[in-house]
């Protein structure tokens, strides 16, 4: 269990320059803020870290109109178990909101855990290993119609496994990609996004739905697809309160290496759960939480997730869901961009988890 601690932080106000004749945010980048951080998982305990937080208003309205906040996010994060990563991320709407442009490139190096491959596998399976990796994902998407967007993807990275367990199931060569490797694949990308604005909506659906191939052209080591859809809705209740919900169904075909297999736990999908302690080609889980406020920048939040991973779709079973539920407090450093820290405990079967860090799980 890692508890809490302070975020170390600054909250900077309005990043854009003003219009003087109309008071709004003018076309372009802001300043550069550097923005250092702590946050907390059960994956990585205490980490330490520093982003730069580039925002942009590359369109003709204003942000506070659109909810359309670009940004680029350059990173370095280290932990107290000696993990680090170094990357960057983007997300930016051009020519008006019509064209959306998003990615990350990172370099990481995290020691883990790996329980097997499985919606039942038991706690006394688990061993340490330690993955060096390099991965880019970037996605373009154009406007085809009222909330529409569609577009094509790409993934691609290579794994190395520096340490792993001398009489553990990865060392035995009998999980798919055990060994490490490339992986390269494309995919097709249709997003539906009526939010009112897209890091803390409180109104609007988000549906994202996608496919993938990997094969050996792409400079991949294995070869496999997969498929994805993720809906969000967001109902205001009143003025101040929202309810948000979550459901994900992801399916993969043979020859996944089990780094790749979609995963239940995080400081996202079903807290409570350390990330990838149940993974599988095939997951289904729905989560949902009520959001309200607190008190001057502070608000809360309740929160329950169910979901499962199983070989096949047609293995998914009612009861073979885990289940977990946990509630949290916010802390609004940028009212602008409605960024917010987060703090969340959660509790699942298998014990009580504490989360720290930014922005909402969904």
């Amino acid at each position: 269990m890692c508890l809490p601690l302070v975020l170390l932080s600054f909250s900077p106000g309005p990043t854009f320059a003003q219009n003087e004749s109309t008071g709004q945010a003018q076309r372009g980048f802001g300043l550069p803020i550097p923005f250092p951080f702590a946050r907390v998982t059960p994956e990585t305990s205490l980490q330490f870290g520093v982003t730069l937080l580039w925002n942009a208003n590359l369109n003709t309205g204003s942000v506070e109109e659109e909810g359309q906040v670009s940004v680029i996010q350059p990173y370095a994060i280290y932990s107290v178990q000696k993990q680090f990563s170094v990357g960057a991320t983007t997300e930016l709407f051009l020519r008006d909101g019509n064209l959306r442009v998003s990615g990350s490139l990172s370099h990481r190096y995290f020691p883990t855990r790996f329980w097997g491959v499985g919606n039942a596998t038991p706690d006394a399976a688990e061993e340490l290993y330690t993955p060096r990796e390099v991965v880019l994902e970037a996605r373009v998407q154009s406007k085809a119609g009222n909330s529409w967007f569609v577009g094509g993807l790409l993934h691609a990275g290579s794994r190395t496994f520096v340490e792993i367990e001398p009489a553990g199931m990865l060392s035995s060569g009998s999980v798919m990609g055990s060994a490490g490797g490339q992986f390269g694949g494309v995919g097709l990308v249709a997003t539906f996004d009526s939010r009112e604005h897209t890091i803390q909506p409180r109104d609007g659906s988000y549906l994202n739905a996608e496919t993938r191939g990997y094969a050996d052209a792409l400079g991949a080591d294995f070869a496999f697809v997969t498929a994805m859809v993720d809906a969000r809705r967001f109902i205001p209740i009143g003025s101040d309160v929202t309810l948000a919900a979550r459901a994900l169904l992801s399916a993969s075909s043979s020859g996944i290496p089990f780094d790749l297999m979609p995963r239940l736990g995080g400081e996202n999908l079903l807290r409570g759960y350390f990330e990838g302690r149940y993974r599988d080609k095939n997951l289904v889980a729905l989560q949902s939480e009520i959001r309200f406020p607190v008190w001057w920048r502070f608000s809360g939040v309740a929160f329950g997730s169910v979901g499962q991973v199983a070989p096949r779709l047609a293995d998914l079973s009612f009861d073979g869901f885990r289940a977990a539920a946990g509630g949290g407090l916010r802390f609004l450093l940028q009212p602008q961009q409605r960024l917010n820290l987060r703090l969340d405990i959660a509790g699942g079967s298998e014990g009580t988890e504490f989360y720290m860090g930014m922005q909402e799980a969904f």
